[in-house]
């Protein structure tokens, strides 16, 4: 009787939660829905959460995307033929792409670029958040968030300005977006030590915040370079804060344990979820960048809930900043062992 009693609590409590916060959040969505017919787009880890939403909502303009993941071909295939089957649009296609892999990430930028392919949207999307237990290289000896997460969608990016440049030639609207996060304004960058490699500076969470951070000021030196380079063409470059999402980037660090311990934490997270987004939530602010007139939208801007907001770190860095963030992930690149790309 306790028992059902305490349920019963519980089941009350999360329904006044739910009720409170679809009466309490404002509603946000991308109101924008061009005609994407004839459009190509590339987005990292795009076969579920945030990333399949933005698949989604470019498909259903028409646009075909192609996704890129590392997943178990026959998975992925699946997902894209499903993420298709719902968008009733464009076509979704999957390719294998291991983020982890530099060279790897070099061979489908040639086949990509070889093929001569234009690109309209590009959606640096996919990203890591691993066990806290321990601190894990690349076999290119980088700190694995920052090459997940920012090193190889700095590559991919700067690797596909031809294509970019090609289809805004054309007259198209390019749009490049990452996918960043309200972590990158937590902690500075480490210029002196940006893998965590010394004694007790290694953390996930500093880790993962600090990849995203350096999203952000790439799109604000991308934005800058582009403008500089080439002001007559529609070419906008940006980052979002897809705010606090229930995906599975954060399996890793929830903790184990019995199984008494861990259906403890689910009691006390569920709460939680009801205050989270929906990956379609999410996902608008990307689609709102992508797809919003050239007017409307602000290049190298930080958008959170559909709006260009500042972000106290990328101000604090400056130029200076983004300008050494730039000389850094090139000089990384050629410690790989890859060109690095000229550009624009």
């Amino acid at each position: 009787m306790k028992r059902t009693h305490i349920a019963l609590s519980l089941l009350a409590t999360y329904a006044l939660l739910y009720i409170a916060r679809r009466l309490s959040r404002l509603p946000f969505a991308n109101r924008h829905h061009p005609d994407l017919r004839g459009k190509l787009a590339i987005v990292t880890g795009g076969t579920r959460g945030i990333g399949a939403e933005i698949v989604k909502g470019l498909a259903r303009l028409g646009c075909d995307v192609v996704v890129v993941s590392e997943e178990d071909a026959s998975k992925g295939s699946a997902a894209a033929e499903q993420i298709e089957h719902d968008a009733r649009g464009g076509s979704v296609s999957w390719q294998f792409l291991n983020l982890a892999d530099l060279a790897g990430l070099r061979e489908f930028v040639r086949r990509w670029n070889d093929d001569g392919r234009k690109l309209d949207f590009l959606v640096n999307n996919a990203g890591i958040l691993t066990s806290p237990r321990k601190r894990v290289l690349t076999k290119d000896g980088f700190e694995i968030h920052w090459t997940v997460n920012y090193l190889a969608h700095f590559y991919l990016t700067v690797s596909l300005s031809d294509a970019l440049l090609s289809a805004a030639k054309e007259g198209g609207s390019v749009r490049i977006v990452s996918t960043a996060s309200i972590n990158s304004e937590r902690f500075p960058m480490d210029w002196d030590d940006i893998h965590k490699a010394l004694p007790g500076k290694y953390g996930t969470i500093p880790c993962y915040a600090q990849s995203k951070l350096a999203l952000v000021l790439f799109a604000s030196k991308l934005a800058r370079l582009f403008q500089e380079k080439h002001p007559k063409l529609d070419i906008a470059v940006g980052s979002f804060d897809p705010g606090i999402t229930h995906t599975s980037v954060f399996h890793p660090i929830l903790p184990g344990g019995s199984r008494l311990f861990r259906s403890l934490v689910g009691v006390l997270i569920t709460p939680l979820l009801f205050w989270m987004h929906t990956p379609h939530e999410s996902a608008q602010t990307a689609l709102h960048f992508l797809t919003a007139p050239r007017s409307e939208i602000v290049s190298g801007g930080y958008y959170v809930n559909l709006r260009n907001i500042p972000h106290r770190r990328r101000e604090t860095e400056g130029v200076v900043g983004q300008d050494r963030l730039w000389t850094i992930s090139g000089d990384m690149i050629k410690q790989a062992g890859l060109d690095f790309p000229r550009m624009m």
